[in-house]
C-alpha cells in the first residue's frame, strides 16, 4: 500500500479517558469508521465506545498500546504508549492508503490541524515514503525530528529544547495557509503531498533550519550514535 503516516508523539503519559474521549470525539467528527482492534494480531475485537475506552484507559496487562483498523479502507491506527512510555514516544499513527488521503485530503488536514492545536503534542507530521530514504538509519531518541516531512507542526517546547528558531528564508518557503498557530509552528513543504521535488526540498529546508532540530542519519549503523 503507498501510504500517508499522519504521526503525532506527546512527551506525557495518556492513558486516561480525557484523551479517549476525545479521540471518539475526532471518529465522530471526522467519519472516522473503526472496524476490529486489538492489541496484536490478528484483531478480534469488534469497535464499540466502551471497548475503545477500556483498552486505551486500562491497557492489557500493563500493555498501553494498541491497533485500530480503519472500516471501508485500507489503513489502520496505530496508539502507542499511552503509559509509562518514553518521553517523546507517547502517541498515535493514523495509516492511510494515499489514495484516501488525495480523495479526503481537506479531512485530513483538518483532522491534523485540530489535534494539533487542542491536543498540543511534542511534534507531528504528515509524511509519505520517499525512496531515497528507503535505506537510511536514525540515531535513537524522541527529543528531535527525523525529516522536514509534508505537513510538520513543531511545538514550542521541541524548539526550545534543540535551541532552534525558524529562520525567515524557511518562513518564505511555507505553503501552510490556515490559521496562524498560538503555539508552536507549522510548515507546508508544498501543495502537493506526491510533488517529485519533495526530496529535494526537504533537504534544502533541513539545511536552512539547521542540525541541532534533527537527528543524524545514514546508510552506515557504525556513523551513527545508537
Amino acid at each position: 500500500m503507498r501510504e500517508v503516516r499522519l504521526s503525532f508523539n506527546f512527551f506525557q503519559d495518556m492513558e486516561n479517558e480525557k484523551w479517549a474521549r476525545q479521540m471518539l470525539d475526532i471518529f465522530v467528527d471526522f467519519q472516522v469508521e473503526i472496524g476490529k482492534m486489538g492489541f496484536y494480531e490478528p484483531l478480534r475485537t469488534e469497535f464499540s465506545n466502551d471497548t475503545f475506552l477500556k483498552m486505551w484507559t486500562e491497557g492489557d496487562d500493563d500493555f498501553y498500546s494498541f491497533v485500530c483498523r480503519l472500516k471501508n479502507s485500507k489503513g489502520y491506527l496505530n496508539i502507542h504508549n499511552l503509559k509509562e512510555g518514553l518521553p517523546g514516544n507517547v502517541g498515535f499513527v493514523f495509516v492511510i492508503s494515499k489514495t484516501n488521503f488525495l480523495n479526503e485530503k481537506d479531512k485530513w488536514i483538518l483532522l491534523f490541524d485540530r489535534i494539533c492545536r487542542e491536543w498540543g503534542p511534542f511534534q507531528a507530521s504528515i509524511s509519505r515514503r520517499i525512496e531515497e530514504r528507503e535505506n537510511l538509519m536514525y540515531e535513537t531518541g524522541f527529543s528531535k525530528v527525523k525529516e522536514v516531512e509534508w505537513l510538520n507542526y513543531w511545538s514550542d517546547e521541541l524548539l526550545s529544547v534543540n535551541s532552534v528558531s525558524i529562520p525567515n528564508e524557511v518562513k518564505d518557503y511555507n505553503c501552510y495557509d490556515r490559521v496562524a498557530f498560538n503555539k508552536g509552528y507549522v510548515f507546508q513543504l508544498m501543495n502537493l503531498i506526491d510533488d517529485p521535488s519533495y526530496y529535494q526540498l526537504s533537504e534544502k529546508i533541513k539545511t536552512m533550519i539547521g542540525q541541532n532540530l534533527f537527528y543524524k542519519c545514514s546508510e552506515d549503523l557504525d556513523l551513527l550514535d545508537l
